[in-house]
């Protein structure tokens, strides 16, 4: 997008927005159906107690489906990027922070538990999906949404990018989150409690020059 804004070819920039749209839809699909033919094996992974499945089935559900929109439409949230609008960016993610402290509060207050903490991260979500589109096409009006976009020439250039970036979100996640899934499957999940507050204070330090240098990549 940042490529094709410079060049003010906004065909491209059409192209490219409704290709990544229809790719993610149909790939969260399989995911959504992947998941819910495996819930029960991962519960069992996990080790979650009797008392809290259904909860934690309704949690697993209702992530990979916050998951899936928030992909879909995550394009919306490049287009702000790729504009080098990550003052508008930064704008919608500070509002949807306290948004999401008050709704925690919210629905913890009023006993919702972990169904609650699931409910206020998808409304969060749909927050901030709604002012990454409005804002994307306020900065962009051109923008465009049909099957006639989709264009073979863009797909496969996004395809090809498209591979070697989630090799790299793969990697991230294995190093992000399996010693949590190894934890809780040998000690318990009352442990990766405790776990993760340590974890947080080092990723915290890990994010600030990733937040730093961030800022140059759709120039560069």
């Amino acid at each position: 997008i940042a490529e094709y804004h410079t060049k003010k070819d906004q065909g491209s920039i059409n192209a490219v927005i409704n290709c990544g749209i229809i790719f993610y839809l149909v790939f969260s699909l399989f995911i959504v159906i992947l998941a819910f033919l495996l819930k029960e094996p991962i519960v069992s992974l996990l080790q979650i107690p009797s008392a809290v499945h259904d909860e934690s089935v309704f949690a697993i559900m209702g992530m990979v489906l916050i998951l899936s929109l928030n992909n879909t439409f995550s394009i919306y949230e490049s287009v702000l990027v790729g504009l080098q609008r990550m003052d508008v960016q930064n704008k919608i993610m500070i509002f949807a922070s306290i948004f999401n402290i008050a709704g925690t509060f919210f629905f913890l207050e009023k006993g919702f538990g972990i169904r609650g903490l699931v409910l206020n991260y998808g409304i969060v979500s749909l927050v901030i999906l709604v002012l990454n589109i409005y804002y994307s096409y306020r900065l962009l009006p051109q923008i465009q949404f049909g099957l006639s976009w989709v264009d073979k020439k863009i797909f496969k250039v996004l395809f090809n990018y498209g591979i070697k970036m989630q090799v790299c979100n793969v990697a991230a996640i294995i190093y992000l989150q399996a010693d949590k899934i190894i934890l809780s499957h040998f000690l318990g999940l009352s442990y990766v409690t405790f776990y993760e507050l340590g974890q947080r204070a080092a990723n915290a330090v890990r994010m600030f020059p990733i937040l730093m240098i961030s800022a140059l990549v759709p120039a560069v």
